[in-house]
């Protein structure tokens, strides 16, 4: 299962742009742009 990690939250426009990308995949917020880079490596 693929993961995508958003900056912003739940219900924001990003958030919808991701579940446009893959709606089975595991979505998750984040507080910075930093934060989704550095988690996509862990």
């Amino acid at each position: 299962m693929s993961k995508i990690y958003f900056q912003g939250t739940y219900g924001a426009y990003s958030h919808l742009a991701a579940l446009s990308l893959d709606s089975k995949a595991s979505i998750y917020p984040c507080k910075t742009f930093d934060e989704c880079f550095f988690k996509s490596f862990e």
